[in-house]
C-alpha cells in the first residue's frame, strides 16, 4: 500500500447506521391466537392435518363401536302413609309421624346387600348369562337406581342394561326380593303378630328371671327389703362416732409426750390446740350440736345415693347441713374463748390432766378405732352397692311390665286387623316391563367426541412439539423482539429449478426487496461494509451475497463481493475464480494490488478468497480487515463480505467486528436457538445486526413480500408504459449480462431480467 493510500484509509471511518427508516420491528410472539398457532405450526400444518384426520377417525370409530346402547326398565312400589283402622289407630295402621323419612328408609333398604343378594337367587334372573358373571353383585349395587318420587307415595326402581331382558329381570327380581323381606302384604299382619307374640314370650321370661334375681339378692343381703335406710343410718352414725373418737385421740396424742421425752407431761396439752373432747367436756351443749351435725351428715350421704343433685329434697337437706355446720363453727369459737379464759384462771387443768393417758395407750386406741372404721366403711360400701343393684333390678322389672302391657294391647288390636283381611302399608304398584327401544344411545356423540378429541390432541401435540423444537419455517417465526430478531425478507426455495416466469420474478423481487430494506437502514452518503453470515453451514449465505451484489449493481451502486469464507470458498468457486490471487494475498501484503476481478455485470467486482496455501483462517486479524475495508471504501459504494458460519468458523467474528453491520441467513427448518446465540455474539462485539433472511422459504412467505403489481411486465423506455427504475439500462445494466454462476437464485434473477426487458 502506498503511503498516500494508507493515509486515506485511516481518514475513512465506518458510516453511522440510520435506524430511523428501519423495517418495522414485528414481534412474532404476540398477536392474535391464530397468529400464535400459525407461527407454531408453520411447516407442520400438513403433517398435523393428516395425523389429526387419521387419529380422529380412529378414535371416532373406536368410540362408536366400543359403546353399547342401554335399555331401561322401571317398576313402582307404593308406600301408604296410613291405613284406616277397624277399632282404633295403631302403629301398624295410623299415620306415620315421619312419613318422608320412612319412604327414604325403604328406598335405602331396596339398595341393601341383603335384598340384592336375594334378588340374584330369582329363577328368571339367575337363568340369564348376565347373572353368572363374576362380581355381578357389585355391578348391581352400582347401577341399580332407586328414587322416591316427590309429592307421591311411590318409589321407582330402574335399571339400565345392554339387554332389555336383563333390565326387566333385574327390576322385577329386586322388587320381589324387597317385598319378601321387608314388605307387608296380606301376610304382613301375620308376620307382625308372630313377632309380637315372640316378643311377649321373651318379656314374660325376662320378668320371671328378674323376680328371681331380686329375691336372691334380698336373701343374700344382711337386711330386709325395707331396712336399708335404717341400716345405713345406724352404720353412718356409728362410723361418725368412731371418726370423732379417732380425731379426739389424735388431738390428745399430739399433746402427749412420747416415752423418750423428759418434758412436762402436761406441757403439750396446756400449750397446744384444744381437743374437741376437752371442749365437749367443758361445754356439753357443743357436744350435742356436734351429734346433730353428724346425724345431718349421715342423712346427706344417704341423699347422695337416692336422689340427684337437682331434686328439691337433696337441695333442702344440703342447705340445712350447711347452715348447721356454720352454727357449730360459731359455737366452737365462743366455747374456745371461754376455754382460754378459764385456762388462764387454772380452772381447766383438772380436765386436761384427767384426760391424759400414756402415749402407748393412745396409739393402740387409735389403731383399734381405725381398724373398726375401715370395717364399717366396707360394710357401708357393700350395702350401698347391693341397694343400687336392687333398685336397678326393680326399675328393669317395671320396664318389662310396661312393655309387656303394650305388647299385649298391640296383639289385641292386631288380631282384629288381621281378621278384617286388610293389606299392609307397602305394596307393589307396578312391575318392570320389557323395554322396546334403547333409553340412551351415545354412540354418535362419543364418536364425534372421539373424532374431535383425536384431532385436537394431534394439534395440541404438534403445538407442544413446536414449542420445544423451535425451528424456523416462516418469517414470522424469526421475528422476535425479545431475542433481537428482525426478518428483512425471504428468498424462495429454488432447489427444483426455475419452472416459469412467475417463479423467476418472485425470486428477483425478494432479492431487491431485501436490498431496499438494507438501504433504508444505512447511511447513503458513505460506503458500506455488510458481512453476510449464518448460524449453520449450508444456510445459503453465498446465494444472498450474489443476489444482493446483482441487485446493488443493477441499481447503479459500485459493488464488490469479498469472499472471506476461507474454509468454504463457495463464492469464489461459484464465480469460477478459484486459484487466483485474492483476499489471502491482500491481507498478507496489506494492500489491494490487482486482486480485484471485474465481473460481466457492470458495477460488480469480486475479491476472490486467494490462492495462498499457507494462509489459513487462524491468521485473520481484525486490524488487517479494517485496513482492507478502508481501501475498498475508497473505490466502492457497497462491500458485501461472504464469511463462514458465525458460531462455527474462525473468520466470522473478525469480519463481523470490522464490518459496519451483519446480515444473517437461516435456512427454512433450522433451529432458532443458534440464531439467537448469533444475535448475542453480535451484541457482545458491538456490531449491528440488520436482520435475518429466511432462505428456501415457502411460497406463502414469498407472497407476503411480493405484490401482483410488482410482477407486472414493464415496457422498455420509449413505449407508452412506465419504466422500472430498479433494473434496466437506465441503471447501467446491460441486457443479457450474466454473473456466470451456477447459483439457482442468480439464474432466476437473470431470467427475470430477460423477461422484464425482452430483446427487441
Amino acid at each position: 500500500m502506498m503511503p498516500e493510500d494508507r493515509e486515506k484509509a485511516v481518514v475513512l471511518s465506518p458510516p453511522v447506521m440510520n435506524y430511523d427508516h428501519a423495517v418495522p420491528f414485528e414481534d412474532g410472539s404476540a398477536g392474535s391466537l391464530w397468529t400464535v398457532v400459525d407461527n407454531r405450526l408453520r411447516g407442520r400444518w400438513r403433517s398435523a392435518l393428516i395425523t389429526g384426520i387419521v387419529l380422529g377417525t380412529l378414535l371416532g370409530v373406536a368410540a362408536y363401536f366400543s359403546t353399547v346402547p342401554k335399555y331401561q326398565s322401571a317398576g313402582l312400589i307404593r308406600i301408604a302413609p296410613m291405613i284406616s283402622p277397624i277399632l282404633r289407630a295403631t302403629p301398624e295402621t295410623g299415620l306415620l309421624p315421619m312419613y318422608q323419612n320412612f319412604v327414604q328408609t325403604q328406598a335405602q333398604l331396596l339398595l341393601s346387600r341383603r335384598v340384592l343378594a336375594n334378588a340374584l337367587e330369582d329363577d328368571t334372573l339367575s337363568s340369564l348369562p348376565w347373572a353368572q358373571r363374576p362380581g355381578v353383585l357389585r355391578v348391581l349395587e352400582k347401577q341399580l337406581q332407586v328414587e322416591a318420587k316427590r309429592g307421591t307415595e311411590l318409589i321407582e326402581v330402574r335399571f339400565d342394561a345392554d339387554s332389555p331382558d336383563v333390565a326387566q329381570a333385574v327390576v322385577n327380581a329386586v322388587i320381589k326380593s324387597y317385598d319378601d323381606i321387608y314388605g307387608s302384604g296380606r301376610d304382613g299382619a301375620a308376620k307382625t303378630l308372630r313377632t309380637l307374640r315372640l316378643r311377649e314370650g321373651d318379656l314374660k321370661r325376662q320378668r320371671v328371671d328378674m323376680r328371681n334375681q331380686i329375691q336372691e339378692l334380698i336373701r343374700n343381703a344382711e337386711y330386709g327389703a325395707g331396712d336399708l335406710g335404717r341400716l345405713l343410718e345406724s352404720r353412718y352414725a356409728r362410723l361418725g362416732q368412731i371418726e370423732y373418737d379417732i380425731e379426739a385421740v389424735e388431738e390428745v396424742l399430739l399433746r402427749t409426750p412420747s416415752p423418750d421425752q423428759t418434758a412436762d407431761p402436761h406441757a403439750s396439752a396446756l400449750s397446744g390446740t384444744v381437743a374437741q373432747q376437752q371442749l365437749d367436756a367443758f361445754d356439753p351443749q357443743l357436744a350435742d350440736l356436734r351429734q346433730v351435725r353428724n346425724a345431718l351428715r349421715i342423712r346427706f350421704e344417704l341423699a347422695k345415693v337416692r336422689w340427684k343433685p337437682t331434686y328439691q329434697a337433696y337441695i333442702r337437706l344440703e342447705r340445712e347441713l350447711r347452715e348447721f355446720e356454720q352454727l357449730v363453727a360459731e359455737r366452737e369459737k365462743i366455747v374456745l374463748v371461754k376455754w382460754e379464759a378459764a385456762r388462764e384462771q387454772g380452772l381447766v387443768e383438772a380436765l386436761i390432766i384427767g384426760a391424759a393417758r400414756s402415749h402407748e395407750e393412745l396409739e393402740r386406741e387409735l389403731q383399734r378405732l381405725s381398724e373398726k372404721a375401715d370395717v364399717y366403711r366396707i360394710q357401708i360400701h357393700q350395702a350401698v352397692t347391693e341397694q343400687n343393684a336392687l333398685e336397678l333390678l326393680r326399675d328393669e322389672a317395671d320396664d318389662i311390665k310396661r312393655n309387656l302391657a303394650e305388647v299385649a294391647e298391640r296383639i289385641k288390636y292386631l288380631v282384629i286387623e288381621q281378621q278384617s283381611g286388610r293389606t299392609g302399608r307397602i305394596s307393589i304398584a307396578a312391575l318392570g316391563e320389557r323395554p322396546v327401544a334403547p333409553s340412551s344411545d351415545r354412540r354418535r356423540k362419543l364418536a364425534a367426541v372421539g373424532a374431535v378429541g383425536g384431532f385436537a390432541l394431534t394439534f395440541g401435540l404438534f403445538f407442544f412439539v413446536s414449542a420445544i423444537d423451535r425451528r424456523a419455517y416462516a418469517s414470522a417465526q424469526i421475528t422476535d423482539r425479545r431475542a433481537g430478531l428482525r426478518c428483512l425478507g425471504v428468498l424462495p426455495d429454488l432447489r427444483r429449478g426455475i419452472v416459469d416466469e412467475q417463479s423467476c420474478a418472485v425470486a428477483a423481487h425478494c432479492a431487491h426487496q431485501i436490498r431496499n430494506h438494507i438501504e433504508a437502514m444505512r447511511d447513503q452518503k458513505a460506503s458500506f461494509v455488510l458481512g453476510v453470515s449464518s448460524p449453520y453451514q449450508g444456510d445459503g449465505k453465498t446465494s444472498i451475497v450474489l443476489a444482493l451484489g446483482w441487485s446493488y449493481a443493477s441499481a447503479g451502486h459500485r459493488t464488490v463481493l469479498v469472499d472471506c469464507d476461507i474454509s468454504g470458498q463457495s463464492l469464489t468457486s461459484q464465480l469460477g475464480h478459484s486459484g487466483q490471487p485474492g483476499l489471502k494475498e491482500v491481507l498478507r501484503s496489506g494492500r489491494v494490488d490487482g486482486e480485484l476481478v471485474s465481473l460481466t455485470v457492470p458495477n460488480l467486482s469480486l475479491l476472490p478468497v486467494g490462492a495462498s496455501a499457507t494462509y489459513g483462517p487462524e491468521a485473520i486479524r481484525q486490524d488487517d480487515l479494517e485496513e482492507l475495508f478502508a481501501q475498498l471504501r475508497a473505490r466502492f459504494d457497497v462491500i458485501l463480505v461472504d464469511t463462514g458460519p458465525l458460531l462455527a468458523s474462525l473468520e466470522a467474528l473478525p469480519v463481523a467486528s470490522a464490518a459496519d453491520a451483519v446480515l444473517l441467513s437461516v435456512r427454512r427448518g433450522r433451529r432458532r436457538s443458534r440464531l439467537e446465540e448469533c444475535i448475542k455474539d453480535l451484541e457482545t462485539i458491538g456490531t449491528a445486526c440488520f436482520g435475518v433472511v429466511l432462505n428456501y422459504a415457502a411460497t406463502s412467505d414469498c407472497d407476503r413480500y411480493v405484490s401482483g403489481s410488482s410482477l407486472t411486465r414493464a415496457r422498455p423506455a420509449g413505449d407508452d408504459g412506465d419504466t422500472d427504475d430498479s433494473a434496466g439500462a437506465d441503471n447501467g445494466v446491460t441486457l443479457g449480462a450474466s454473473i456466470s454462476s451456477d447459483n439457482a437464485l442468480v439464474h432466476a434473477m437473470e431470467s427475470a431480467l430477460r423477461h422484464h426487458w425482452p430483446d427487441d
